[in-house]
Order: structure tokens, then sequence, then C-alpha cells
């Protein structure tokens, strides 16, 4: 599953990099975007999606290699 969404976001032009440049820590080590659902707060950064986007910048064309 995750190979298919990383190929999914690579293959959309600046997808990977709008997702690095949101999910960034907020200062406390918490991604400023992903909730863990209701009034649980933030997930520790680089939450799952950040990796997801790291991982597909390596594929995408432009990004860094």
């Amino acid at each position: 599953m995750a190979d298919e969404l990383i190929t999914f976001i690579a293959g959309e032009p600046g997808m990977a990099q709008r997702m690095l440049a949101e999910h960034t820590d907020d200062g406390t080590g918490h991604c400023r975007v992903c909730t863990t659902g209701g009034q649980a707060g933030r997930h520790i950064w680089p939450c799952p999606l950040r990796g997801l986007a790291e991982q597909a910048s390596t594929r995408a064309p432009g990004g860094p290699r």
C-alpha cells in the first residue's frame, strides 16, 4: 500500500514538495497538520505522510536524487 501511495505522490507534479512544506515540526515535536483525532493532539513528527513524501520526492521529476 505504501509503495502505491509513494508512486501516486511522485506522479503528481509538486505534490511531494507541498507535502514536505506542510508536514513540518510545530516546535514541540509534532506535525503541524496531522491530528490523531478528537482532542488527542497531533502525530509525532516526522509523521507517516512526511515519510511518504520524502520517499516520493526522490522519485518525482525535478525532486532530489
